[in-house]
């Protein structure tokens, strides 16, 4: 297909930028003033968890997930995720939004509650799910929050990018081409963790044991000098159980097949747990997977769900729609976890994915990924660091820099009609980074905690009464106010609907669900 410039010289020949669609879902824990968890139930004024389509919970009641519509325009998506903000705090009366990615000051396990949905059977299969995790992973890990970056093309787009590459703009060009992006991006995302990580310290009460290999840092805190993101490593989103999994990304069929056996084969760990406990169920199922939402991982293929299919299967019947990034830290320096810079540098990096050669998965692949991300996850700030390319050892700044070199190019290439030089100048402030004329987010944070003399817990308290504090003096109009009223109210008029038009029992329900048949 030609080398990186040839693609983009032939591919913009006319603006990119607004050919991108992205949605953002931003998960953060409530907490007192005091900077405990929140242990109040999720506040009815922001409407019912299980229906709105912009404010819902995670894994537990006390974590608030905010979710934008698709956006074309990134200060527009931007504005929509501050807007949910500035609702939700409304709502909050004197609690806050921890803002960062590791919890602080939560209680022992089982005191952490689990997200409630209501009476139905809809809404006990989304309770269970997470009784499932809490039992696998425990609570206090699925308590960490994060964000979800949901990026697509338009169908513009890929007519183009068919038109360059010689190929018809079919489901399955755009399968294979959104592969491509996976396995590069699968390949690189340490870069990401590398220039974003924010959670290179954690609480002391966060740590369930002292097996955990950090060390005592400033004001009481653990963790590394030299980490980026532990919420990316073994104390974070890391299963030992997926570990063995070994997804490849070469096709669809061969993606959704190994994919599918994770979803059904029994898994001793879990047949050990059992599936009922006091007359509830422990678990959806005994599976290395109860769900497909249950694969930890930098990037999945995505499409939205459609009534009476497995996710999977409309997956793989359908194609891929979108692809959802999830290896980006909560920003602990702007009010709303994610700020433009970053955004565009991810519309560049995902574009740089897309076009770069993508070489094809194997389970030596797997594993470099994996040892990759995971050094740079303890150990990315220190100088030398040395990471396993396909075929060398590569120091890590010579490597960032060649890839921020090429990565320039397409924000070049972005940039080319546009007034401004947005894209370029987000990757120019990475590359500020890399060079040391810039902190990078980890060691600004360490940083702070240092200068500040005050503990993990104090210093996002104070973080948050001062976002708190910011969105209370933005203006936001009447009419959006009461859009969000609306939305409340309706979905609270849903969740009752839903519960009334429940019918069978909870078994039958999950019957019923697992019989829903997947790729073989």
């Amino acid at each position: 297909m030609g080398n990186l410039n040839q693609v983009l010289e032939r591919l913009c020949t006319t603006p990119l930028s607004p050919e991108f669609r992205r949605g953002i879902e931003k998960e953060a824990l409530r907490i007192t003033p005091q900077g405990r968890l929140a242990l109040t139930p999720h506040p009815r004024e922001l409407g019912s968890p299980l229906t709105h389509p912009a404010i819902t919970t995670d894994f537990s009641e006390s974590q608030v997930e905010m979710i934008t519509r698709v956006h074309a325009d990134v200060d527009e998506c931007l504005d929509e995720l501050t807007d949910i903000h500035q609702i939700t705090y409304e709502a909050l009366e004197r609690e806050l939004l921890w803002p960062l990615s590791m919890p602080c000051a939560i209680p022992e396990e089982d005191e952490i509650p689990i997200a409630q949905y209501g009476t139905s059977n809809e809404a006990h299969f989304k309770t269970t799910y997470r009784y499932g995790l809490s039992h696998r992973y425990g609570r206090t890990m699925q308590a960490i929050s994060g964000i979800h970056y949901n990026f697509s093309f338009s169908d513009n787009f890929w007519a183009r990018y068919a038109a360059v590459t010689g190929e018809e703009d079919t489901q399955l060009f755009r399968n294979n081409r959104y592969l491509d992006l996976i396995r590069n991006f699968r390949r690189l995302a340490w870069l990401l963790i590398y220039l974003f990580g924010a959670s290179p310290v954690v609480c002391r009460n966060f740590l369930r044991s002292d097996d955990h290999g950090l060390e005592p840092m400033v004001n009481g805190t653990f963790g590394l000098p030299s980490a980026t993101s532990l919420r990316m490593g073994p104390l974070g989103y890391q299963s030992a159980a997926q570990a063995n999994l070994n997804l490849q990304y070469n096709t669809l069929n061969e993606y959704a097949v190994e994919l599918s056996q994770a979803l059904t084969k029994v898994h001793p760990a879990y047949e050990a747990l059992g599936m009922f406990e006091d007359g509830r169920h422990k678990q959806l199922n005994s599976a290395l997977l109860q769900l497909e939402a249950e694969l930890y991982g930098t990037i999945r293929p995505k499409r939205r769900s459609v009534g009476g299919k497995r996710v999977l299967q409309n997956i793989a019947e359908n194609g891929i729609e979108y692809l959802e990034v999830r290896c980006m830290d909560i920003d602990p320096f702007t009010p709303i976890g994610i700020t433009s810079e970053t955004v565009r540098f991810l519309d560049v990096f995902l574009l740089y994915c897309l076009i770069e050669t993508s070489p094809h998965d194997t389970i030596d692949s797997n594993t470099r990924n994996l040892s990759n991300q995971l050094a740079v996850v303890h150990r990315g700030g220190n100088n030398g660091l040395r990471l396993d390319d396909t075929t060398k050892r590569r120091n890590l700044e010579s490597w960032s820099t060649e890839l921020l070199a090429s990565i320039e190019n397409v924000a070049k290439a972005i940039d080319r009609f546009n007034d401004n030089k947005e894209h370029v100048e987000s990757v120019q402030r990475q590359k500020e980074k890399l060079q040391g004329t810039r902190e990078r987010p980890a060691g600004a944070l360490i940083t702070m905690l240092a200068q500040s003399k005050k503990s993990l817990p104090l210093l996002g308290v104070d973080l948050a009464h001062r976002y708190k504090a910011m969105l209370a003096h933005r203006g936001l109009p009447k009419s959006r106010r009461q859009e969000f009223q609306s939305i409340a109210k309706k979905s609270l008029i849903e969740q009752k609907s839903v519960e009334q038009q429940s019918r069978g029992s909870f078994a039958e329900y999950l019957d019923e669900y697992f019989s829903l048949p997947l790729p073989n």
